[in-house]
């Protein structure tokens, strides 16, 4: 059961193009690229929306970064493991679990990912995001950033990578961004923000458009579609 916050007033339901009441409702996502749980959530929320033609969603990803003090040659994983939680093993003991899931909901974690052995810093994929974002195409640009990355076996931090995946996806003058420092300050400012929204991620926030300020219902993790589709139950019939 997910936990709800607070129902404020009385909402209602808008109207679309083709006349059936939809429920408008906004979806932001904080989440770091090296999070193979953010995908797992995202196929879980995408699978949620399909089985709800009652809402209408509104994505937006937020950064977040596991550990910004990466070096921009990467650290060995099991280093990694060790120096943020303690035991270097924590990756291995997860893996199981992750491609099981991962699995379940269609990607593979198996083939490449579990066989990576350097983390990279994450900033410039973040940058990226957020240039997508202006040109309407973040949630697309997420999308091929984690293929890139868990399937591919390509580094979020080389601009090389980046570029090719950013015109997968139909953005242009990627190169000349990524070659400056537009938006870094930004991004770390906003991550700073919501790091105190987030203790981990993937983590949903979701609220009804028409009631902006309201508190928002949130939950951590690569939460299954019923998780979501309870909220999105929750919101059509707030009152």
């Amino acid at each position: 059961s997910v936990p709800f916050g607070s129902k404020g007033d009385a909402m209602t339901s808008s109207e679309n193009g083709n006349g059936t009441n939809k429920v408008q409702i906004q979806i932001n996502i904080i989440s770091d690229t090296m999070c193979p749980w953010c995908w797992v959530g995202k196929r879980n929320m995408e699978a949620a929306l399909q089985l709800a033609p009652y809402i209408d969603a509104k994505v937006e990803w937020w950064p977040f970064f596991l550990d910004k003090n990466l070096p921009e040659d990467g650290k060995p994983v099991r280093d990694y493991y060790r120096d943020n939680y303690g035991n270097p093993s924590v990756g291995e003991n997860m893996m199981p679990g992750l491609i099981a899931a991962g699995r379940r909901v269609g990607l593979d974690f198996e083939t490449t990912f579990s066989k990576l052995a350097i983390y990279r810093p994450t900033i410039k994929s973040h940058r990226l995001i957020e240039y997508a974002k202006r040109q309407g195409k973040q949630n697309e640009m997420v999308e091929a950033l984690f293929r890139m990355y868990y399937v591919e076996g390509k580094h979020l931090n080389s601009v090389e990578h980046l570029v090719e995946t950013a015109e997968v996806v139909g953005l242009s003058g990627v190169k000349d961004y990524l070659e400056s420092n537009e938006d870094e300050n930004s991004v770390y400012e906003h991550a700073a923000h919501v790091k105190g929204t987030a203790n981990g991620v993937p983590t949903f926030l979701l609220t009804r458009s028409d009631q902006p300020n309201s508190r928002p219902i949130s939950f951590s993790g690569g939460q299954p579609t019923e998780a979501f589709l309870e909220v999105f139950e929750h919101l059509s019939e707030v009152s």
